[in-house]
């Protein structure tokens, strides 16, 4: 190899190299927001299971309720 070619392929490798780690900066940013996102997902989740526990324990009340407001009317 002449060193006119060694130094094309260096240049190659280095501009293989940047676009690379440009690419791994992208991934890195989108993993992070993607991670955000997923955070905030799961804290979505929890509260909408939260509410829907809270409103069947409500209703299993409100239907006891009915029970014995039929039992003492009847």
């Amino acid at each position: 190899m002449t060193n006119e070619e060694i130094q094309k392929t260096l240049e190659f490798i280095i501009r293989q190299q940047e676009g690379f780690s440009e690419g791994m900066v992208q991934l890195r940013e989108s993993h992070a927001k993607g991670e955000a996102r997923l955070s905030r997902l799961e804290a979505a989740f929890v509260n909408l299971y939260n509410t829907v526990t809270e409103i069947g324990r409500a209703q299993k009340e409100l239907t006891e309720r009915m029970t014995e407001l039929i039992e003492e009317c009847a």
